[in-house]
């Protein structure tokens, strides 16, 4: 964990660097790792991978080789953030392919556990938040009357609008009120 979170660059000599024994470890977790997470791998048992590991690394026994997997697993799994959105997305077609081999199996049992799963990873069960309407104003081509407002005279308007730009610049310039300008002195 040391060697992984040390950013620091390789020609730094306070970069933490490994031993060959940790390295060739790596090497294997690496391996490993990368025929796991290969989306035509994806549903391999531990056995499998177990023999996979023994047929690239002939030299270690089946007792090291699941050592390895179950190392493997917590180290990659305490320095990967989970892409949600992508799980999510496994999760859904795992649960489908469970229920789909249910189904054609006739265990009704399973089937309802997995129609369950899938409903409350959807979020189907959870009550639909209502949408808020908005009433939208078309501001370029704006006509008060539509809305059913009296027009204004013209002469009006602007005087209406020269009052609203004067309370505004008022409270603009009111926080400097209060200091006193020592520029000239």
């Amino acid at each position: 964990m040391k060697w992984y979170n040390d950013e620091r660059e390789d020609d730094d000599p306070r970069k933490v660097n490994l031993h060959a024994d940790l390295e060739a470890q790596l090497k294997r977790w690496t391996w490993l790792y990368n025929k796991i997470c290969l989306p035509k791998n994806r549903y391999k048992t531990d056995a499998q991978l177990i023999r996979l590991l023994a047929k690239e690394y002939p030299d270690l026994s089946e007792r090291t080789c699941r050592r390895t997997l179950r190392d493997m697993r917590r180290f990659y799994g305490s320095v990967d953030q989970p892409v949600l959105a992508f799980e999510k997305k496994m999760l859904i077609a795992s649960i489908k392919d469970t229920l789909r081999k249910a189904k054609l199996k006739g265990d009704l049992k399973s089937a309802s556990s997995a129609e369950k799963n899938l409903i409350a990873v959807l979020g189907a069960d959870q009550p639909e938040q209502a949408v808020e309407n908005k009433t939208i104003i078309n501001v370029i081509g704006f006509n008060p009357e539509q809305l059913g407002a009296q027009a204004l005279p013209q002469a009006k308007l602007d005087e209406l609008i020269a009052q609203i730009m004067n309370v505004d610049k008022k409270k603009a310039d009111q926080p400097f009120d209060d200091f006193t300008d020592v520029s000239d002195q």
